[in-house]
Protein backbone atom coordinates (compact mmCIF):
# COMPACT_ATOMS: atom_id res chain seq x y z
CA UNK A 1 0.00 0.00 0.00
CA UNK A 2 2.98 2.77 0.76
CA UNK A 3 4.48 2.57 -2.41
CA UNK A 4 1.13 2.56 -4.38
CA UNK A 5 0.72 5.65 -2.85
CA UNK A 6 4.13 6.92 -3.43
CA UNK A 7 3.58 5.99 -7.08
CA UNK A 8 0.33 8.01 -7.10
CA UNK A 9 2.09 11.07 -5.81
CA UNK A 10 4.90 10.60 -8.27
CA UNK A 11 2.45 11.78 -10.71
CA UNK A 12 1.01 15.35 -10.32
CA UNK A 13 -2.05 16.53 -11.92
CA UNK A 14 -1.53 18.55 -14.68
CA UNK A 15 -2.61 22.73 -14.37
CA UNK A 16 -5.51 24.08 -16.98
CA UNK A 17 -2.56 25.75 -18.51
CA UNK A 18 -0.70 21.98 -19.56
CA UNK A 19 -4.04 20.65 -20.29
CA UNK A 20 -4.97 23.41 -22.92
CA UNK A 21 -1.39 23.49 -24.57
CA UNK A 22 -1.67 19.48 -24.67
CA UNK A 23 -5.30 20.22 -26.43
CA UNK A 24 -3.68 22.69 -29.01
CA UNK A 25 -0.58 20.35 -30.13
CA UNK A 26 -3.51 17.58 -30.35
CA UNK A 27 -5.55 19.83 -32.41
CA UNK A 28 -2.25 20.79 -34.67
CA UNK A 29 -1.46 17.10 -35.12
CA UNK A 30 -4.75 16.31 -36.76
CA UNK A 31 -4.74 19.37 -38.79
CA UNK A 32 -1.60 18.62 -40.10
CA UNK A 33 -2.57 14.66 -41.06
CA UNK A 34 -2.72 15.06 -44.86
CA UNK A 35 -6.13 13.73 -45.95
CA UNK A 36 -6.83 11.27 -48.33
CA UNK A 37 -5.64 11.82 -52.12
CA UNK A 38 -7.98 10.67 -54.73
CA UNK A 39 -6.35 8.03 -57.07
CA UNK A 40 -6.43 10.67 -60.34
CA UNK A 41 -5.05 13.32 -58.70
CA UNK A 42 -1.83 11.65 -57.04
CA UNK A 43 1.47 12.26 -59.35
CA UNK A 44 2.39 9.96 -61.76
CA UNK A 45 5.95 8.93 -63.76
CA UNK A 46 7.00 10.03 -67.06
CA UNK A 47 6.30 6.59 -68.33
CA UNK A 48 2.98 6.41 -67.50
CA UNK A 49 0.24 4.95 -69.00
CA UNK A 50 2.71 1.93 -69.58
CA UNK A 51 3.84 1.58 -65.94
CA UNK A 52 0.52 1.20 -64.70
CA UNK A 53 0.03 -1.53 -62.16
CA UNK A 54 -2.57 -4.22 -63.53
CA UNK A 55 -6.12 -4.08 -61.85
CA UNK A 56 -7.57 -7.34 -60.67
CA UNK A 57 -10.99 -7.73 -62.09
CA UNK A 58 -11.63 -11.07 -61.04
CA UNK A 59 -10.58 -14.54 -59.98
CA UNK A 60 -11.66 -17.40 -61.82
CA UNK A 61 -10.84 -20.65 -60.62
CA UNK A 62 -7.10 -20.37 -59.23
CA UNK A 63 -6.07 -17.54 -60.78
CA UNK A 64 -6.46 -14.34 -61.17
CA UNK A 65 -8.27 -12.17 -64.23
CA UNK A 66 -6.05 -8.40 -64.68
CA UNK A 67 -7.05 -5.38 -66.52
CA UNK A 68 -3.43 -4.25 -68.52
CA UNK A 69 -2.57 -1.19 -71.07
CA UNK A 70 -1.31 -2.83 -73.22
CA UNK A 71 2.53 -2.08 -74.35
CA UNK A 72 3.69 -2.19 -78.06
CA UNK A 73 5.48 -5.15 -76.86
CA UNK A 74 1.79 -6.87 -76.90
CA UNK A 75 1.31 -6.08 -80.17
CA UNK A 76 2.02 -9.44 -81.31
CA UNK A 77 0.14 -11.49 -78.71
CA UNK A 78 -2.70 -9.02 -78.72
CA UNK A 79 -3.43 -9.58 -82.47
CA UNK A 80 -2.98 -12.99 -82.70
CA UNK A 81 -5.65 -13.48 -80.47
CA UNK A 82 -7.87 -10.93 -82.38
CA UNK A 83 -7.04 -12.82 -85.62
CA UNK A 84 -7.93 -16.09 -84.21
CA UNK A 85 -11.54 -14.49 -82.71
CA UNK A 86 -12.32 -13.07 -86.17
CA UNK A 87 -11.73 -15.96 -88.28
CA UNK A 88 -14.56 -18.11 -87.26
CA UNK A 89 -16.74 -15.56 -87.24
CA UNK A 90 -16.05 -14.19 -90.44
CA UNK A 91 -16.47 -17.88 -91.71
CA UNK A 92 -20.02 -17.92 -89.81
CA UNK A 93 -21.24 -14.85 -91.88
CA UNK A 94 -19.77 -15.57 -95.34
CA UNK A 95 -17.28 -12.67 -95.47
CA UNK A 96 -13.77 -15.15 -95.48
CA UNK A 97 -13.38 -15.27 -99.53
CA UNK A 98 -11.84 -12.57 -101.19
CA UNK A 99 -13.43 -9.95 -103.16
CA UNK A 100 -12.50 -11.97 -106.25
CA UNK A 101 -15.12 -14.66 -104.93
CA UNK A 102 -11.75 -16.90 -103.90
CA UNK A 103 -11.28 -19.43 -100.19
CA UNK A 104 -8.14 -18.82 -98.55
CA UNK A 105 -6.46 -20.80 -97.00
CA UNK A 106 -6.78 -20.67 -93.17
CA UNK A 107 -3.22 -19.49 -92.21
CA UNK A 108 -3.32 -16.86 -95.43
CA UNK A 109 -6.26 -15.49 -93.81
CA UNK A 110 -5.52 -15.49 -90.32
CA UNK A 111 -1.87 -13.83 -91.36
CA UNK A 112 -3.72 -11.32 -92.97
CA UNK A 113 -6.33 -10.49 -90.21
CA UNK A 114 -3.00 -11.04 -87.92
CA UNK A 115 -1.43 -7.55 -89.87
CA UNK A 116 -4.71 -5.69 -89.69
CA UNK A 117 -5.64 -6.10 -86.31
CA UNK A 118 -1.55 -5.03 -85.26
CA UNK A 119 -1.47 -1.96 -87.33
CA UNK A 120 -4.97 -0.73 -86.06
CA UNK A 121 -3.62 -2.06 -82.77
CA UNK A 122 -0.23 0.07 -83.25
CA UNK A 123 -2.64 3.53 -84.52
CA UNK A 124 -5.27 3.32 -81.01
CA UNK A 125 -1.37 3.09 -79.02
CA UNK A 126 0.17 6.01 -81.30
CA UNK A 127 -2.82 7.87 -79.75
CA UNK A 128 -0.91 8.35 -76.42
CA UNK A 129 2.27 10.46 -75.90
CA UNK A 130 3.74 11.74 -72.65
CA UNK A 131 1.51 14.15 -71.92
CA UNK A 132 -0.88 13.77 -74.09
CA UNK A 133 -3.01 10.15 -73.51
CA UNK A 134 -6.03 10.40 -76.02
CA UNK A 135 -6.24 6.49 -76.37
CA UNK A 136 -4.69 2.98 -74.83
CA UNK A 137 -5.40 -0.73 -75.47
CA UNK A 138 -6.66 -2.59 -72.41
CA UNK A 139 -5.78 -6.36 -72.23
CA UNK A 140 -7.60 -8.96 -69.78
CA UNK A 141 -5.23 -11.37 -69.00
CA UNK A 142 -5.28 -14.61 -66.87
CA UNK A 143 -2.36 -16.76 -66.10
CA UNK A 144 -0.24 -15.51 -68.89
CA UNK A 145 -3.25 -15.75 -71.83
CA UNK A 146 -4.71 -12.86 -73.19
CA UNK A 147 -8.90 -13.63 -72.85
CA UNK A 148 -10.32 -9.95 -74.09
CA UNK A 149 -8.80 -7.05 -76.01
CA UNK A 150 -9.92 -3.46 -75.89
CA UNK A 151 -9.34 -0.36 -77.90
CA UNK A 152 -10.35 2.96 -77.30
CA UNK A 153 -9.63 7.02 -77.95
CA UNK A 154 -11.00 10.73 -78.43
CA UNK A 155 -12.38 11.32 -82.04
CA UNK A 156 -13.15 14.50 -82.98
CA UNK A 157 -15.11 15.74 -86.30
CA UNK A 158 -12.13 16.08 -88.25
CA UNK A 159 -10.95 12.81 -87.61
CA UNK A 160 -7.56 13.78 -87.44
CA UNK A 161 -6.36 11.57 -84.60
CA UNK A 162 -3.91 8.56 -85.67
CA UNK A 163 -6.50 5.71 -85.49
CA UNK A 164 -8.93 7.96 -87.46
CA UNK A 165 -6.34 8.48 -90.23
CA UNK A 166 -4.83 4.81 -90.35
CA UNK A 167 -8.55 3.98 -90.60
CA UNK A 168 -9.42 6.12 -93.79
CA UNK A 169 -5.72 5.04 -95.46
CA UNK A 170 -6.85 1.40 -94.96
CA UNK A 171 -10.40 1.42 -96.29
CA UNK A 172 -8.94 3.48 -99.56
CA UNK A 173 -7.75 0.05 -100.68
CA UNK A 174 -9.82 -2.06 -102.64
CA UNK A 175 -8.04 -5.34 -101.32
CA UNK A 176 -9.24 -4.29 -97.94
CA UNK A 177 -12.80 -3.88 -97.94
CA UNK A 178 -14.14 -7.59 -97.00
CA UNK A 179 -12.11 -7.26 -93.97
CA UNK A 180 -13.54 -4.69 -91.86
CA UNK A 181 -16.71 -2.43 -92.04
CA UNK A 182 -14.81 0.75 -92.90
CA UNK A 183 -16.86 3.65 -93.84
CA UNK A 184 -20.26 2.27 -92.48
CA UNK A 185 -18.46 2.79 -88.71
CA UNK A 186 -16.72 6.42 -89.50
CA UNK A 187 -20.36 7.29 -90.87
CA UNK A 188 -21.82 6.00 -87.32
CA UNK A 189 -18.84 8.13 -85.28
CA UNK A 190 -19.87 11.09 -87.37
CA UNK A 191 -23.31 10.60 -86.99
CA UNK A 192 -22.68 10.60 -82.71
CA UNK A 193 -20.66 14.16 -82.98
CA UNK A 194 -23.26 16.04 -85.25
CA UNK A 195 -26.24 14.07 -83.25
CA UNK A 196 -28.09 17.07 -81.26
CA UNK A 197 -27.03 15.85 -77.93
CA UNK A 198 -23.12 16.43 -78.43
CA UNK A 199 -23.50 18.91 -80.89
CA UNK A 200 -19.79 18.54 -82.52
CA UNK A 201 -17.84 17.76 -79.56
CA UNK A 202 -15.41 14.88 -79.47
CA UNK A 203 -16.49 11.63 -78.33
CA UNK A 204 -15.01 8.37 -76.93
CA UNK A 205 -14.65 5.85 -79.61
CA UNK A 206 -14.25 2.06 -78.58
CA UNK A 207 -13.61 0.51 -81.92
CA UNK A 208 -12.54 -2.89 -80.88
CA UNK A 209 -13.70 -4.95 -78.23
CA UNK A 210 -14.05 -8.71 -77.98
CA UNK A 211 -13.47 -11.03 -75.64
CA UNK A 212 -13.32 -15.12 -75.42
CA UNK A 213 -16.34 -16.39 -75.92
CA UNK A 214 -16.60 -18.74 -73.08
CA UNK A 215 -19.71 -18.67 -70.76
CA UNK A 216 -17.93 -19.19 -67.99
CA UNK A 217 -15.36 -16.52 -68.59
CA UNK A 218 -18.36 -14.01 -69.76
CA UNK A 219 -19.47 -12.22 -66.47
CA UNK A 220 -15.66 -11.55 -65.25
CA UNK A 221 -14.68 -10.15 -69.03
CA UNK A 222 -17.92 -8.45 -69.88
CA UNK A 223 -18.13 -7.01 -66.67
CA UNK A 224 -14.52 -5.41 -66.15
CA UNK A 225 -14.70 -3.89 -69.72
CA UNK A 226 -18.17 -2.58 -68.39
CA UNK A 227 -17.00 -0.86 -65.23
CA UNK A 228 -13.93 0.49 -66.71
CA UNK A 229 -16.19 1.94 -69.98
CA UNK A 230 -18.88 2.82 -67.33
CA UNK A 231 -16.62 4.90 -65.05
CA UNK A 232 -14.62 6.44 -68.15
CA UNK A 233 -17.77 7.98 -69.34
CA UNK A 234 -19.19 9.35 -66.36
CA UNK A 235 -15.91 10.71 -65.53
CA UNK A 236 -15.03 12.25 -68.91
CA UNK A 237 -18.65 13.29 -69.60
CA UNK A 238 -18.51 13.04 -73.66
CA UNK A 239 -20.61 10.64 -75.94
CA UNK A 240 -19.63 7.13 -76.73
CA UNK A 241 -20.24 4.31 -79.03
CA UNK A 242 -18.38 0.99 -78.66
CA UNK A 243 -18.22 -1.73 -81.77
CA UNK A 244 -18.85 -4.94 -80.56
CA UNK A 245 -17.78 -7.39 -82.96
CA UNK A 246 -19.92 -10.73 -81.92
CA UNK A 247 -21.66 -11.72 -84.94
CA UNK A 248 -23.72 -15.14 -84.48
CA UNK A 249 -22.81 -14.96 -80.62
CA UNK A 250 -24.66 -11.51 -80.14
CA UNK A 251 -27.64 -12.93 -78.73
CA UNK A 252 -25.23 -15.10 -75.70
CA UNK A 253 -23.67 -12.12 -75.11
CA UNK A 254 -26.30 -9.39 -75.13
CA UNK A 255 -27.25 -10.02 -71.44
CA UNK A 256 -24.07 -9.93 -70.50
CA UNK A 257 -23.51 -6.38 -71.87
CA UNK A 258 -27.01 -5.23 -70.69
CA UNK A 259 -26.14 -6.22 -67.34
CA UNK A 260 -22.62 -4.76 -66.96
CA UNK A 261 -23.03 -1.90 -69.23
CA UNK A 262 -26.59 -0.96 -69.91
CA UNK A 263 -26.15 1.41 -73.02
CA UNK A 264 -28.48 1.07 -75.31
CA UNK A 265 -27.97 -0.66 -79.03
CA UNK A 266 -27.75 2.57 -81.46
CA UNK A 267 -26.86 0.43 -84.61
CA UNK A 268 -25.63 -2.50 -86.73
CA UNK A 269 -23.23 -2.93 -89.08
CA UNK A 270 -21.81 -5.71 -91.91
CA UNK A 271 -18.20 -5.82 -93.15
CA UNK A 272 -18.53 -3.77 -96.68
CA UNK A 273 -17.62 -7.48 -98.69
CA UNK A 274 -19.01 -5.90 -101.86
CA UNK A 275 -19.60 -9.35 -103.52
CA UNK A 276 -20.23 -11.62 -100.27
CA UNK A 277 -23.53 -12.07 -98.61
CA UNK A 278 -23.98 -12.03 -95.44
CA UNK A 279 -25.92 -14.20 -93.01
CA UNK A 280 -25.88 -11.12 -89.99
CA UNK A 281 -24.96 -8.11 -88.69
CA UNK A 282 -21.08 -9.20 -87.07
CA UNK A 283 -21.02 -5.55 -85.45
CA UNK A 284 -23.62 -4.70 -83.12
CA UNK A 285 -22.79 -0.86 -81.73
CA UNK A 286 -24.13 0.33 -78.35
CA UNK A 287 -24.09 4.18 -77.11
CA UNK A 288 -23.62 6.47 -74.45
CA UNK A 289 -25.13 10.30 -74.58
CA UNK A 290 -24.30 12.56 -72.67
CA UNK A 291 -26.22 16.03 -72.56
CA UNK A 292 -24.24 19.70 -73.19
CA UNK A 293 -21.27 20.41 -71.27
CA UNK A 294 -21.65 22.16 -68.27
CA UNK A 295 -19.37 25.19 -67.79
CA UNK A 296 -19.58 25.60 -64.04
CA UNK A 297 -18.03 21.78 -63.76
CA UNK A 298 -13.99 21.57 -64.09
CA UNK A 299 -13.65 18.72 -66.89
CA UNK A 300 -11.07 16.34 -66.02
CA UNK A 301 -8.29 15.28 -68.32
CA UNK A 302 -8.55 12.44 -70.17
CA UNK A 303 -6.14 10.81 -68.32
CA UNK A 304 -7.45 11.02 -64.89
CA UNK A 305 -10.64 9.73 -66.16
CA UNK A 306 -8.79 6.76 -67.46
CA UNK A 307 -7.32 6.22 -63.88
CA UNK A 308 -10.62 6.25 -61.62
CA UNK A 309 -12.10 3.87 -64.73
CA UNK A 310 -9.37 1.64 -63.63
CA UNK A 311 -10.00 1.66 -60.40
CA UNK A 312 -13.64 1.14 -60.99
CA UNK A 313 -12.86 -1.67 -62.80
CA UNK A 314 -11.12 -3.16 -59.91
CA UNK A 315 -12.55 -6.13 -57.92
CA UNK A 316 -11.91 -6.28 -53.89
CA UNK A 317 -13.17 -8.89 -53.32
CA UNK A 318 -10.58 -11.05 -55.31
CA UNK A 319 -8.25 -11.52 -52.42
CA UNK A 320 -10.89 -11.66 -49.84
CA UNK A 321 -9.71 -8.02 -49.22
CA UNK A 322 -9.22 -4.55 -50.59
CA UNK A 323 -5.16 -4.83 -50.17
CA UNK A 324 -3.48 -6.46 -53.58
CA UNK A 325 -1.24 -10.13 -52.69
CA UNK A 326 0.44 -11.42 -55.62
CA UNK A 327 -1.03 -13.01 -58.49
CA UNK A 328 -0.97 -16.94 -58.39
CA UNK A 329 0.52 -17.60 -62.03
Amino acid sequence: MPSHRRESAAKPLKSADVRRRDRRRSSTHARSVPAPVPVASTPVSQNWPYDQQPVVVGRIGRHHSRLIIATPADLNNIATFMAEYAYPIKGDTGVIPDHTGMLYAKERTVAYLKDRYWNAMKAVMDCATPGNVNGLVLKLERNGKIEGVMAFNIVTENFDDPWSQYETRFHQRQENLWIYPGNGYMCQLRDVIHHPRNGGRPIVNIPFLITDLDPNLLPTLVGAFSKFLKGLVDEFRHCAIVNIYSGNHHEALKPYFDHHLGWPDVGRIKDRAPTMPQNCFPYKLMGKFIGPANPALPQPSFAQCIRWALESARDPTAFGSTRETPVVQ
